[in-house]
């Protein structure tokens, strides 16, 4: 009963009413400081929350405040290039995995901000609505603008969640 405008920044409410913190949301190869017109090749990963199978095992939507989001087997949302999100087609990797490319805005606010909500499905393809079985996270950050200080850091991974990552079963001993 309750509308959303924006997954990225309010939640995927339609799976479960709140985030769980048990869902891992990982961002890896973050810069330190960004650097005007240059493009950024992140992976973001979800781990935790029901085991990998069915139809579909996982989604997330993305939102920046500038710059301009892209990725193979990724849509920009309603063609708003500041909005990233997966495929019908990218949402069944048992890996939850994808690999997207931010290119910073040539010019505009020294601060960027990043939204990103990751779903964590069991794949029966409900939306169950406050169920138990579906479960999102959220990370939110903001990136500065660099210089070559910042670009000498190289870059690192921001996470959200409690920290408890377990790696997945094997599919054979």
């Amino acid at each position: 009963g309750e509308t959303i405008d924006d997954v990225a920044k309010e939640g995927c409410l339609c799976h479960n009413g709140a985030a769980d913190n048990s869902v891992q949301i990982i961002l890896d190869d973050v810069p330190y400081g960004w650097i005007s017109g240059e493009s950024y090749v992140l992976t973001l990963q979800i781990i935790g929350g029901p085991a990998a199978t069915g139809t579909y095992t996982a989604g997330f939507s993305m939102r920046t405040s500038a710059g301009v989001l892209s990725g193979d087997g990724l849509q920009n949302w309603k063609d708003d290039v500041t909005t990233l999100t997966h495929t019908e087609s990218t949402a069944d990797e048992a890996e939850r995995m994808w690999t997207l490319t931010w290119q910073a805005p040539e010019t505009g606010n020294e601060t960027v901000n990043f939204w990103i909500t990751g779903n964590s499905v069991n794949g029966d393809q409900l939306n169950t609505g406050g169920g138990e079985e579906d479960l999102w996270n959220q990370l939110l950050f903001s990136l500065q603008k660099g210089s070559d200080t910042t670009s000498a850091l190289g870059t690192r991974t921001l996470f959200a969640g409690d920290g408890n990552v377990s790696p997945p079963e094997p599919e054979s001993h």
